[in-house]
């Protein structure tokens, strides 16, 4: 059987592939939330448009016309609030993703930083390891000189 060998290299690595993966999410979310806000900008202007046909010519077309362009202003109308309807759905998905990717990037951060310690932690161990046997070997020296002397 395998010997278990751990790494916190490799759940660094993990931690940033989710990272990236999040980061992408957002990224997706943001492109269909700014979607959607530039087709409610192209309705409104499209209604705006139509409004502005309709008080120009009040008067000058046959009924039957006039109530065709209130239904057509009518029908963007609706499809503009449908499409508020998803514009906040989308804004609360991209919240959902920013707040997926500070998550990541907390927990990326957290095992670089316990990984920095755990460093820290073995070089000063080692240090000192070294430390005492150069004073072991000095104090030996020392000694060996006490007894010539």
């Amino acid at each position: 059987m395998k010997k278990f060998r751990f790494s916190m290299q490799y759940l660094i690595d993990v931690c940033a592939a989710k990272e990236q993966a999040a980061e992408y999410a957002l990224a997706a979310a943001t492109k269909q939330q700014m979607d959607t806000e530039r087709r409610i900008q192209e309705l409104s202007q499209r209604r705006e448009q139509q409004v502005t046909v309709l008080e120009n010519t009040t008067g000058q077309m046959p009924r039957s016309k006039f109530s065709e362009k209130v239904r057509g202003i009518s029908l963007i109308q609706r499809d503009m609030d449908m499409q508020h309807e998803i514009l906040e759905q989308r804004v609360r998905e991209t919240e959902q993703c920013r707040a997926a990717l500070k998550r990541e990037v907390m927990a990326r951060r957290m095992l670089e930083k316990l990984r920095e310690r755990e460093q820290r932690t073995w070089s000063d161990t080692i240090r000192q390891d070294e430390q005492k046997q150069m004073d072991e070997l000095a104090a030996g020296r020392w000694f060996r000189q006490g007894e010539r002397a």
